[in-house]
């Protein structure tokens, strides 16, 4: 079985990146600062130790658009129309994919599209970094920007110049505390 070539999406600097590998070796070779690091740091985070990832790890062009669904969840207060979809353009995301010789077919047997799947064709596992339970996740958010906007309202009453900042002030700054324990990679 090889690996024949993975792409990875919205991580970090890396918006969309397909790396092609060798069959004896790939080397990363780049300029400073153009990627190289982040791709090896994605394997290492989405195959090895998923544990690890952290809001920065999503790529900062799409911190707004994070920060807008909280914007929204705040607004709307109905768990009901929030979604996964919505989520699914600025995940980070591994595709991996997988030439699989017919001696190998008993390793990749349970996650065959179809049984018309021969192994002339490649074999792709996306992994992605999504929220373990939406409801939950909105939940918890919506209890905790409450809880801040309800402690600096009763902290502003009765002075007239009280400039006080508490956590979360955003979605991104709540995924800076609670990415660990809302986010997981799932399989597909």
């Amino acid at each position: 079985m090889q690996i024949k070539f993975i792409d990875i999406q919205n991580f970090r600097k890396l918006k969309s990146v397909r790396i092609e590998l060798s069959e004896k070796t790939t080397l990363f070779v780049g300029a400073n600062n153009s990627g190289k690091t982040s791709a090896m740091v994605a394997l290492r985070y989405f195959l090895v130790d998923p544990n690890l990832f952290c809001i920065n790890d999503f790529t900062i062009s799409n911190w707004p658009t994070i920060d807008k669904f909280g914007d929204t969840w705040e607004k709307s207060q109905a768990s009901d129309c929030h979604t996964l979809v919505e989520w699914g353009d600025i995940l980070p995301t591994l595709d991996v994919w997988l030439k699989v010789e017919k001696n190998e077919i008993h390793h990749v047997c349970h996650i065959l599209p179809s049984l018309s799947w021969s192994d002339q064709d490649l074999l792709g596992v996306r992994l992605r970094l999504e929220p373990k339970n939406i409801e939950e996740f909105y939940k918890e958010y919506i209890t905790a920007r409450k809880t801040a906007k309800e402690t600096i309202k009763e902290a502003k009453q009765g002075t007239e110049k009280c400039s006080i900042d508490l956590w979360p002030k955003s979605m991104s700054d709540f995924l800076e505390k609670r990415l660990a324990s809302q986010f997981e990679i799932h399989p597909y």
